[in-house]
């Protein structure tokens, strides 16, 4: 990397915002000889702070890009047709220190944690149940969860005061895999595409704060821990989310009066908090970033009354 230029800007790296910053780079051609599911793998020497961005052979713009730790290594895996590609190497660290790159080419495969095209989802297994089913095509939805019209026609979960809820109530979790979209929030301006969520009725018994967590396990430890992933595929669990709250109307966006979505710690946890009167249906909802397979996955809906 050492005398090396900034030739190319990448959009995880290169700020616009900040013109001045040099990162120098290198460019491999990278020829695919056919469909596979890749693995591009950058870990370098200390001080080494890797950059990694997939384009195609006209490397123009990023396809995919990879920048989520300063001192581990950087990943992308992704599906990839015949043909040719480029991959741009950058170092956001001193610019001096060595690197290794590592790129390998499977056969496409469902449970391969890549979703392929011959496939709806792959969430890296091949087991039923958790919304992508063995077979890598999405299972049904419950469509009380699935839609604001079904939610409206259940009886709701009513909570009291100091009581704290776990949706669902044991093991196993649920999951938006496969589910459709129920409305979008506020505090999600940056989503591309609309992402897969599950919408709850809650009615609190008395006045009050309601909190609806996202992020936690049964036992309150976070799913994707206490610093950002940065291996995929990430923990199972551990996914882009977003929750918020809507009062007496679902279908409304302004009926909103709580969202929750922390775009510079994609990985931790979301908690929407809204001032609550007695009896009025509240709707919670279990939301994603984008409509991806980083803004989907297994969960569990803590919910609090204070």
């Amino acid at each position: 990397m050492a005398g090396s230029k900034d030739d190319y800007a990448t959009f995880c790296a290169d700020a616009e915002t900040m013109p001045d910053l040099s990162y120098p780079d290198v460019v491999y051609k990278l020829h695919v000889g056919g469909a596979c599911t890749a693995t591009l793998n950058l870990d370098g020497d200390q001080g080494f702070d890797g950059v990694l961005s997939l384009r195609t052979v006209a490397c123009e713009t990023d396809e995919f890009c990879s920048n989520a730790s300063a001192t581990a290594a950087e990943n992308i895996a992704v599906h990839l047709d015949e043909g040719d590609y480029s991959v741009i190497v950058s170092d956001a660290g001193t610019g001096t220190e060595a690197f290794t790159l590592t790129i390998g080419c499977a056969t496409p495969a469902c449970g391969d944690g890549v979703t392929n095209p011959f496939e709806e989802c792959d969430d890296g297994n091949t087991a039923d149940g958790d919304g992508c089913a063995a077979d890598c095509l999405f299972e049904a939805s419950d469509p009380s969860l699935d839609t604001c019209a079904g939610a409206a026609k259940t009886a709701g979960t009513v909570i009291g005061t100091g009581e704290l809820v776990h949706i669902p109530g044991q093991a196993p979790e649920r999951t938006t895999i496969g589910a459709t979209e129920s409305g979008e929030s506020t505090c999600q301006t940056a989503s591309v595409s609309p992402a897969p969520d599950h919408v709850y009725k809650v009615i609190p018994e008395a006045n009050g704060t309601l909190i609806a967590t996202l992020g936690l396990d049964f036992e309150g430890n976070p799913y994707c821990g206490t610093t950002e992933p940065t291996k995929l595929p990430y923990p199972a669990g551990c996914w882009d989310r977003a929750v918020h709250i809507r009062e007496a109307t679902c279908d409304v966006p302004e009926a909103e009066v709580a969202c929750s979505d922390t775009t510079a710690t994609w990985w931790a946890t979301e908690a929407a908090s809204a001032e609550v009167v007695a009896g009025t249906e509240y709707y919670v909802f279990v939301d994603g970033y984008n409509n991806d397979e980083f803004g989907q996955g297994l969960y569990v809906l803590q919910l609090e009354l204070n």
